[in-house]
């Protein structure tokens, strides 16, 4: 994971197009798109289909995680998770530490640095894991985080975007170039 830095403002631009309960982005050029977990599924290669993230975390989830991750707070952090994925961490617990780290960090992050424990049954039977509707669970907390973020933004607070916004990034790319329009053409040529 080389990938210090996203374009924020064209990310910024972009949330600021999006539509939420029709979950698309309409531009000025009169050009919209529409996300899905379809599209999800494409860019990232995640589940689709599967079940949903389960509604509860049972403590047994909970204690699991403390133990395998030995983390200093209530919830491992991004940094606590990268240090334990190393050559030694293996079978179950590395699917387990892999992908809290992958949903912490890339799939599903949040303002905090800290591991969602909503994400820990989801977790807990790492043979399970890949039975998860990820690619929607992906799209849906990109949404809501969008949704907070520009919920924010109109009560004038501060706001952080969490969510996958690399994926909207992608999807939009592929929309450029499916439809050959450059990325000047979408976007001002001034910042927001």
């Amino acid at each position: 994971m080389a990938c210090n830095s996203l374009p924020k403002q064209i990310i910024f631009w972009l949330v600021n197009h999006f539509d939420i309960p029709t979950r698309t982005f309409f531009f000025p050029n009169g050009h919209s798109f529409t996300l899905s977990s379809q599209h999800i599924h494409h860019v990232l290669g995640t589940p689709i289909g599967g079940q949903p993230l389960p509604k509860i975390c049972s403590e047994d989830a909970k204690n699991l995680v403390q133990q395998e991750t030995n983390c200093q707070g209530n919830h491992p952090t991004i940094n606590e998770l990268k240090a334990l994925i190393t050559p030694d961490l293996a079978g179950h617990k590395f699917l387990r530490i892999f992908a809290l780290f992958a949903l912490t960090s890339l799939l599903c992050p949040t303002s905090s640095d800290c591991a969602s424990p909503e994400f820990y049954e989801a977790i807990y039977e790492p043979e399970k894991i890949i039975s998860y509707d990820w690619s929607t669970i992906i799209t849906d907390k990109l949404v809501s985080s969008i949704s907070k973020f520009q919920q924010a933004r109109k009560q004038c607070t501060t706001a952080s975007l969490g969510g996958c916004t690399i994926a909207i990034l992608v999807c939009c790319k592929n929309l450029y170039m499916r439809f050959h329009f450059f990325c000047f053409s979408l976007f001002p040529s001034q910042s927001p």
